[in-house]
């Protein structure tokens, strides 16, 4: 521990012409120079000495005080899951059950680079009562879906003289998970044709367990008892069952891939923010449709598969999976097409299903036009949902610079272009997408291949 006191600028300074004073003490037989000091050069020697014995009190000093910094408990207490745009409060709480005081110490709590500070300060200098506590709060604002890690809690003591300081570095675990919002669907449910199919449950007309009374009919020996209907038995004097319409349910498997493409762009604007609120979005109305729903996620590196389940059993484990994202893997989705060829053995699906799979198509895809076709001739649906950068990127652009930057897009669409080229040519649907498009696009999908199939 005492290896890590180091001696300040102004220590050092103090130390050097205090050893000096005592050297020349030692050295010099009364030349005049220390006339000026009318006591001889055994003054200058006893000043050094004092000097000396001064920086060694300072040096004891803060030993007693790092040795106390390093039996104290410190915790950062927050709240570990919360939704985009909320407010994070952070504290900082540190127990001195020892009987020393710390005092002049300079805290600094390293918050995710990805969020920013609202109120409060995560850096200053305060003290430790003892056998107390010590509280520092701030509040966070994040804005990027995803894990955000915490950085070093950093202590820095100082003595009273400025002579030394003790720097000590706690590391932690501790991160966030931000979920992603879910956006307002009453502007949604206007932005398309389809937009009544928003509320409410399709039906079909054929007689089954569903949802929706259809008819009373006599009750026949195996019937659930609770489906009885008393009031009815009671008038027709024989047991009556109540039917229901049988539901129009519909599969539903979102491929959504988070490779670092899908990150650019300012943060809470980004590609990758829209596609996870979208997927939010989809979990909430899928719910309501009572469909249900897989996923299969690919970050350039991990991929996860959620099997197919009713979407309210589905939803939670798909909501953990964007809260958990994290900014990296692999440069280029070379491995897209595998994965999702991988994620389809998985689910093991025979019914069916409607594929929406979400990615921005940059970069080398891989074999994915080749799964895509093969669910297409298995007569399976598959759809490109693709959001495109420029209509991303250009809003938050202003004058020249956005000037600029739709020169430059129209280089980058044709290198783009050979992937939506290759898709097409496979008779695969692609639907390019900005921010306000992403979900009404997506949802009148959905209720196009309900129609089509129901």
């Amino acid at each position: 521990m005492t290896k890590g006191i180091r001696l300040t600028p102004r220590g050092r300074a103090f130390l050097l012409v205090s050893a000096i004073m005592v050297a020349i003490g030692f050295t010099l037989e009364r030349p005049k120079i220390f006339e000026l000091f009318s006591g001889g050069s055994w003054y200058i020697m006893i000043i050094g000495l004092a000097g000396l014995l001064f920086v060694y009190g300072a040096r004891l000093s803060i030993i007693t005080q790092a040795l106390t910094l390093d039996s104290v408990n410190i915790r950062r207490l927050y709240k570990d899951a919360v939704i985009e745009d909320s407010t994070i409060d952070i504290t900082i709480e540190i127990s001195n059950d020892s009987s020393n005081s710390i005092y002049n110490i300079e805290i600094e709590d390293v918050y995710p680079d990805t969020m920013t500070l609202i109120n409060g300060s995560n850096h200053l200098v305060t003290y430790i009562p003892a056998r107390g506590e010590k509280k520092v709060t701030y509040s966070l604002k994040g804005r990027m879906i995803g894990k955000h890690r915490f950085g070093k809690m950093i202590f820095t003591l100082r003595d009273i003289y400025g002579l030394f300081f003790y720097r000590v570095e706690r590391t932690s675990d501790d991160i966030i998970r931000i979920y992603p919002k879910l956006p307002e669907p009453t502007g949604i449910m206007a932005s398309f044709p389809g937009s009544k199919t928003l509320t409410g449950t399709g039906y079909s007309r054929r007689k089954g367990s569903g949802y929706e009374f259809a008819d009373l009919r006599e009750y026949i020996p195996g019937d659930e008892l609770r489906r009885i209907e008393w009031k009815a038995s009671s008038r027709h004097r024989k047991l009556m069952i109540k039917e229901f319409d049988a539901e129009s349910i519909a599969n539903i498997v979102i491929v959504l891939d988070a490779t670092p493409s899908m990150l650019y762009g300012v943060v809470g604007e980004r590609k990758i923010d829209y596609a996870a609120r979208t997927v939010a979005f989809l979990t909430k109305y899928l719910t309501r449709r009572r469909d249900y729903l897989g996923f299969i996620y690919y970050d350039g590196v991990l991929s996860e598969v959620v099997p197919l389940a009713p979407a309210d059993i589905s939803s939670p484990q798909i909501l953990r999976l964007l809260a958990n994202m994290e900014v990296g893997g692999a440069p280029d989705k070379s491995r897209l097409g595998e994965v999702i060829s991988d994620g389809l053995r998985r689910l093991n699906i025979k019914e069916k299903t409607l594929y929406i799979v979400i990615s921005d198509l940059e970069g080398d895809i891989g074999g994915l036009s080749e799964v895509l076709l093969k669910l297409i001739s298995m007569r399976q649906e598959v759809v490109v949902i693709s959001p495109y950068t420029p209509l991303f990127e250009i809003p938050v652009l202003e004058g020249r610079a956005a000037f600029e930057y739709k020169i430059l897009s129209i280089e980058y669409w044709r290198e783009r272009d050979k992937a939506v080229t290759q898709l097409i040519r496979n008779k695969i649907p692609v639907i390019n997408v900005g921010p306000l498009d992403f979900i009404p696009t997506i949802i009148e999908k959905i209720e196009d291949y309900r129609r089509m199939v129901m």
